[in-house]
């Protein structure tokens, strides 16, 4: 077995978190036109109206669920490249499932929206399952097979959300809108926060348990952190291989099936486009530990609200804010600060 590097203390982390705000002042003060303009709005503009902090914390829940999934595929010794794709199935199935099966505005929410999320999830989970299935019974490299059927299935969705489920009365690239029952309703108007935000919540708790206090939960982590000596032990190793990636896929789909039913009401072309590559980013902010992706999450979707307003508000550029990202996430996930 492999020794593991002491995990980031509270203390440390916040450093971490403080060092890279830090060098992002210091990037912005050098690069921007309007420096003392673009400080204000990168620090204080999602927070600064009931718009941009909605919209913050309604991205924060969906990062949370596609970092948790992430999470879940790495501590059963898996990796999943494949969340773009997942997602966006996930937001296409939610969307067709609720125009065809509920065309009219006659069932309860109730009943509608945990059919169509249930539905969404199971769509990356089988997704995501059949890279888990090549790696149990051929070896086959899951990082690899995950990333080539999400390429592959993108170009795919594109064109029936594109082409023949484009709503034909609409200006956008999208599906029709979903029926009211099949809606999660806003809470705080304008931004698109709702009640899916508590969703993702109660799933990272849920999913924390079953990973630290059950024993499929324990064989998972096992497995992960060594197969051989799990297979020793008697546990299937192929099978969590499988059932990691389909834990994964089915939170990634639950990701893009919050978006329609309760983000955007539509499945929208790329409307799900980088939940699943900033889900990894997540997931490494919070050490792959299913609690600590909400405050991952939080941080997160704090810098992309951060980096819009800027831009939307002053001269902040694209590169620029790409500059600062990555220096965050460059010293947030920086080994150095966990190590004794």
């Amino acid at each position: 077995m492999t020794g593991v590097s002491p995990r980031p203390t509270l203390p440390a982390v916040l450093i971490a978190i403080g060092a890279a705000f830090t060098v992002s002042l210091v990037i912005i003060v050098a690069l921007s036109d309007d420096p003392s303009r673009a400080v204000f709005f990168f620090f204080a503009g999602p927070l600064i109206d009931s718009y941009h902090f909605g919209n913050m914390l309604d991205t924060a829940g969906l990062l949370a669920l596609t970092g948790l999934g992430v999470a879940v595929a790495f501590r059963g010794g898996t990796f999943n490249l494949g969340g773009e794709g997942q997602s966006y199935l996930g937001s296409l199935v939610a969307a067709q499932i609720a125009l065809t099966l509920f065309p009219a505005d006659l069932a309860s929410p109730l009943l509608v929206v945990p059919l169509v999320l249930l539905v969404s999830s199971a769509a990356g989970g089988v997704t995501a399952a059949v890279s888990g299935a090549l790696r149990a019974l051929w070896n086959i490299d899951e990082l690899i097979t995950s990333f080539l059927i999400s390429s592959a299935a993108l170009p795919i969705i594109d064109y029936l959300i594109g082409g023949p489920l484009r709503d034909p009365e609409g200006y956008l690239l999208a599906t029709a809108r979903i029926p009211t029952a099949a809606r999660i309703p806003h809470l705080f108007a304008p931004s698109a926060l709702n009640a899916g935000a508590l969703v993702s919540i109660a799933t990272v708790v849920i999913v924390w348990f079953s990973l630290q206090r059950t024993l499929p939960g324990y064989e998972l982590r096992l497995t992960g952190v060594n197969p051989r000596f799990a297979r020793y032990g008697g546990i299937s190793t192929g099978a969590y291989f499988v059932g990691a990636m389909a834990a994964s896929g089915l939170l990634h789909g639950l990701a893009g099936g919050l978006y329609v039913v309760g983000t955007r009401y539509m499945a929208v072309q790329r409307g799900t486009a980088g939940l699943g590559w900033n889900g990894i980013a997540v997931a490494l902010i919070a050490e792959n530990r299913p609690l600590a992706v909400i405050p991952a999450a939080l941080v997160f979707s704090y810098l992309e609200t951060a980096t819009d307003t800027a831009i939307l508000n002053t001269g902040f550029s694209f590169e620029l804010s790409a500059i600062v990202q990555a220096a965050v996430f460059l010293l947030i996930t920086a080994k150095a600060f966990g190590r004794s």
